[in-house]
């Protein structure tokens, strides 16, 4: 499946440079670009009072802003938990005065979150991610299962930071190289899984792990047509929902990816059809980071795990599965948590 273009790095960044005259110790706001390729206005370098007040659109986000901004600033990420219909969500009058009111900005992009960029004004910081690696409108939109684009944020956040407020640029920049420590742990542990399951195929209600598990070497096998559908946040039609049902029913994946904050009639019927298959995984996961989570890392590093104990429930129930075949006998289906060995299994993903 191809979804996405979008992890070409920008072949150039622009600069913006701002002349101060002697007289004055602050300038104006000037449209220009943040470093990592950020869509960004920037505001004076002056040192703010207080934390600095930086809005999410989305948790996942905020997490990153929140480790290498430390102390020194206030995140608020208007999506803050796993409970949201994305496909639906609008902000309220709070939550679009918040994001109005924010130092600086970051929003996912790629059409994702129009609902928090069209909040933004040119004197605020705009920090976009899909902007970091190229994706536009039309792209896969979950970005922060990618490395790339990670990494881009966590470069143009610690920019920005430094421009607020320059006194703590040792602080960003201190906290920056832990957060890129703990992104080459995460990056270890995908190469792993990559190793341990290789060319591992997987089906998913939406394509919201799609950039992580290309990482690993994973290849998706669902209809391009349904991927479409759900990115747009629209039901899948009679034709798609066939297609996907057949796919479950008579492809070779044994790892059903289930997007729960994108629940349609659809999706439920091709979940009904996945219980009926010897040995398939159904793993739920979420699109943002569930509220007891609190940190990017830590909850991408269980979703490897949890990907990996299901591919590994999906080798045993088949393995299994042709021994009872060369014996002569049927084996039996049942349904538990993935990773305990069950011939079927349906879990959720660090909840």
């Amino acid at each position: 499946m191809s979804l996405s273009s979008a992890l070409s790095r920008i072949a150039a960044a622009c600069s913006c440079a701002v002349l101060l005259s002697a007289a004055l110790t602050g300038c104006g706001p000037a449209s220009g670009t943040a470093s990592g390729g950020a869509s960004a206005s920037e505001q004076s370098a002056a040192t703010p009072s207080g934390p600095i007040p930086v809005v999410a659109a989305e948790n996942t986000w905020g997490s990153i802003a929140e480790s290498i901004g430390g102390d020194e600033v206030k995140v608020t990420s208007i999506v803050d938990s796993s409970d949201t219909d994305m496909t639906s969500f609008a902000p309220t009058a709070d939550q679009k005065a918040q994001i109005a009111d924010a130092q600086i900005v970051i929003v996912d992009g790629a059409g994702y979150d129009t609902w928090a960029s069209d909040q933004t004004t040119r004197d605020q910081t705009v920090i976009n991610a899909a902007s970091t690696v190229g994706a536009t409108d039309g792209d896969n939109p979950f970005l922060w299962m990618s490395s790339d684009t990670r990494r881009g944020v966590a470069d143009a956040v610690a920019d920005a930071l430094m421009k607020a407020a320059p006194d703590s640029s040792d602080i960003f920049q201190k906290n920056l190289d832990e957060w890129k420590a703990a992104e080459d742990e995460l990056d270890t542990k995908i190469d792993d899984l990559k190793s341990k399951h290789k060319d591992a195929h997987y089906l998913a209600t939406a394509p919201a792990a799609y950039y992580l598990l290309a990482e690993a070497g994973m290849t998706d096998d669902t209809p391009d047509d349904w991927s479409k559908s759900m990115t747009k946040g629209q039901t899948p039609d009679e034709d798609q929902v066939t297609a996907m049902t057949k796919a479950v029913t008579t492809g070779s994946a044994r790892l059903l990816l289930n997007d729960t904050q994108r629940p349609t009639s659809a999706t439920d019927t091709v979940l009904a059809a996945a219980g009926t298959v010897q040995g398939m995984q159904v793993l739920a996961l979420t699109e943002t980071m569930p509220l007891a989570q609190n940190s990017l890392h830590k909850w991408l590093s269980q979703y490897v795990d949890d990907v990996s104990d299901a591919l590994d429930a999906a080798q045993k129930a088949a393995n299994a599965s042709a021994s009872a075949s060369a014996s002569g006998s049927a084996p039996g289906s049942t349904s538990a948590s993935a990773g305990d060995g069950s011939d079927s299994a349906s879990a959720s993903a660090s909840n």
